[in-house]
């Protein structure tokens, strides 16, 4: 249940139960017996990446799985994840926590839902069996990794990815599959040298849990700066 302050959201509620009710059923499905044939895996990539934003998507990329990729104690049995975001609109985070910004978190949670269902079930249309990585949670796949390495952009101060259209403000779901597809890469469009200098995010932290300096001990992200 949502809540905030002591009282419930009833919308946020309402979306949060249709996820459950409507999505979690369609998670998995039938794999048509024969594979489509793809020309190349450029060509694979290039017509699941136009699917996925002509089912919703805003943005969407694809890279290799590797085991620092899936969470502790879970397994995918599948090479590639189709990364896939979609915006949240901005005049609803004016105030965070509040009503609005939750009933917004959960309006995407269903949409991209919606999305990443649909995008799987026609990949098993395709002949390549797949899984839903849900925005919402309890997935196997880490959604920020896999957006870095899907080029969608760097890796804020904040600890959330920054892209370079989007800025923070979009949900990320994947989908996990067989099917061989050309792969994205990380992009570096300068964010992280403008973080290093706007550091808003570290000002306005409530808590103060955000570092003023970069830290080697904090490791690196897929750009080689450190965290």
């Amino acid at each position: 249940m949502v809540r905030r302050g002591g009282w419930t959201i009833p919308e946020a509620n309402e979306l949060l139960q249709r996820i459950r009710a409507e999505q979690e059923p369609r998670f998995s499905g039938p794999v048509a017996a024969t594979p489509y044939p793809f020309p190349s895996a450029g060509d694979a990539a290039a017509y699941i990446k136009a699917q996925a934003v002509a089912f919703g998507a805003d943005i969407a990329g694809i890279c290799r799985i590797e085991p620092t990729d899936v969470y502790q104690g879970r397994t995918v049995p599948f090479d590639y994840a189709i990364a896939i975001g979609q915006r949240m609109l901005w005049r609803e985070f004016q105030e965070v926590p509040s009503r609005r910004s939750a009933i917004e978190c959960l309006r995407v949670y269903f949409t991209l839902g919606e999305t990443v269902i649909r995008l799987a079930a026609h990949i098993r249309d395709l002949g390549y069996p797949c899984s839903v990585e849900h925005p919402i949670g309890d997935s196997d796949l880490l959604h920020i990794p896999i957006g870095l390495k899907a080029g969608f952009g760097e890796l804020g101060r904040h600890g959330s990815i920054i892209h370079p259209t989007l800025g923070p403000l979009f949900r990320m779901g994947s989908v996990a599959t067989s099917l061989p597809m050309a792969i994205d890469h990380p992009v570096d469009a300068g964010i992280a040298e403008f973080c290093d200098r706007c550091r808003a995010c570290r000002k306005f932290c409530p808590p103060q849990a955000i570092p003023d300096t970069r830290s080697p001990e904090a490791g690196q992200d897929h750009l080689g700066h450190d965290r």
